[in-house]
């Protein structure tokens, strides 16, 4: 699957973007030199982030060249522009990560702008990363923008074309230096974010009081908001909700982070037992594991209501729920279509 990625720092003034330069080279050296000689020699991997390794390593890594061992990788595409350093082509160190605290400490481009501002915390700056999948056309875009008070990251992604400049339906998370270490700031959320979690309570309340149609009514409801249909929480608590209704065919396959799975469900998976084949949807559906991933067979016809598929690797296959899977090291979940009786039109 081809891969493009590409980060961009915006400073005021040019002798900013010169600082920059030699803090991009040492994180890129830092997850360029995994599983080499030097992080064996250096234990670069102890530490907890690629900017403390920075940090602690910084005159060991000024000898490291990259460049010697690969020709091609990331540090041969760094260059200023001014006010401007890009890196036009990281792919080889940079992938998609999810805005989430326990995320940023492995990838390059947020270590890049918390390094900066923990070393030069008086410069203002802007930051931009797109990440593209060239064959799928998926595309998560991230900014990351200091002000001398907090780090504000912002990150939106979806399948081509969606309104990149829609800020109101990006992800935030606010990181602030306190005490030594940066820390998540409390309830940064975008209003529209606010409004789909909102949703997701109300959805709780209704199935908690036995109100199944209610429930669904509410996550349906939480997903068609602007940027929220790929937000799997409530395709998940729709699968919990709706676990006793009679299935009639597949909405969606989504892959989800490891983080975004509740732990119990989590717990479930580890818990269950591989399946090479496995009923679903009372009988009507087959799950069939294959070594790249698994499809979702409709029985009555023979036909494929969905599948996932993984690019490498292999792994048993475990499901839970009807719904959530483990498959290739990676986690899937089914968004069924359910028979819901009154129907939701009818409710109100």
């Amino acid at each position: 699957m081809g891969v493009t990625t590409e980060m961009t720092f915006i400073f005021k003034r040019e002798k900013h973007a010169r600082w920059a330069a030699y803090i991009v080279e040492d994180i890129l050296k830092v997850a360029l030199a995994e599983r080499t000689s030097l992080d064996e020699e250096l234990g670069l991997s102890r530490y907890s982030s690629l900017m403390a390794a920075h940090f602690f390593c910084e005159e060991e890594l000024e000898d490291y060249d990259p460049v010697e061992a690969d020709p091609r990788c990331a540090l041969v595409w760094m260059e200023r522009r001014g006010t401007r350093l890009v890196v036009t082509r990281c792919a080889d160190v940079q992938r998609s990560f999810p805005l989430l605290e326990s995320a940023i400490g492995d990838e390059p481009f947020p270590q890049i702008c918390l390094a900066y501002a923990t070393r030069f915390p008086q410069v203002p700056f802007a930051a931009y990363c797109r990440y593209e999948q060239t064959t799928s056309g998926y595309a998560q875009l991230t900014r990351a923008a200091w002000d001398g008070g907090c780090m504000r990251f912002r990150q939106n992604s979806g399948e081509l074309p969606f309104n990149e400049k829609a800020w109101d339906t990006w992800d935030l998370l606010e990181l602030r230096f306190y005490d030594g270490e940066w820390v998540a700031y409390e309830d940064v959320r975008s209003p529209l974010r606010r409004h789909y979690e909102e949703l997701l309570d109300e959805a709780h309340e209704a199935a908690a009081a036995g109100d199944t149609a209610g429930a669904l009514y509410f996550l349906d409801a939480a997903e068609a908001l602007p940027g929220c249909a790929e937000l799997p929480q409530a395709a998940i608590q729709r699968g919990l909700v709706a676990e006793h209704l009679q299935r009639y065919g597949v909405e969606r396959v989504l892959e989800l982070w490891s983080e975004e799975v509740p732990e119990k469900l989590r717990d479930e998976l580890v818990a269950a037992e591989p399946v090479t084949e496995c009923p679903l949807g009372g009988g009507r559906f087959m799950l069939q594991a294959q070594d790249a991933g698994f499809l979702v067979v409709d029985t009555s016809d023979g036909s494929i209501a969905g599948e996932g598929s993984c690019s490498f690797g292999s792994g048993p296959t475990r499901i839970v729920h009807d719904y959530l899977l483990f498959s290739g090291n990676r986690y899937f979940l089914i968004d069924w279509k359910y028979v819901v009786e009154p129907p939701l039109e009818n409710m109100w």
